[in-house]
């Protein structure tokens, strides 16, 4: 069923990688992407449109499938969306940080107090 990790899955989360590497490749989109008011969102819905919308074959294979129950596989790409933004945005914060030059003031040597 739809319920355990599949090829499905796996490309829908390689899809999720590449439109958030994409849209945060450049200072200036990963800074309009992240003063959204609220980037999570503006990522979910952005991601499933995309992913509908799309012309790509590989694309409209994926979002087409369902199960024998009847369940498609698109009813799936929001929460799929929301938590690789969850894992990709702690990573994205992470990297922010670490690019953060930490300045601190230089420190005294000890004077030497021999007379």
């Amino acid at each position: 069923g739809l319920s355990t990790p599949s090829d499905l899955l796996y490309l829908s989360c390689l899809y999720a990688y590449s439109m958030l590497s994409y849209i945060t490749a450049t200072p200036e989109g990963k800074d309009s992407f992240l003063g959204t008011p609220n980037p999570r969102a503006s990522f979910v819905a952005t991601f499933i449109d995309k992913m509908q919308d799309s012309l790509n074959s590989g694309i409209i294979a994926v979002v087409g499938v369902k199960c024998k129950d009847g369940y498609s596989w698109s009813a799936f790409l929001q929460m799929i969306s929301f938590a690789m933004f969850n894992v990709m945005g702690k990573n994205l914060s992470a990297k922010q940080n670490d690019d953060i030059p930490f300045f601190t003031k230089k420190r005294m040597a000890p004077k030497n107090s021999e007379a």
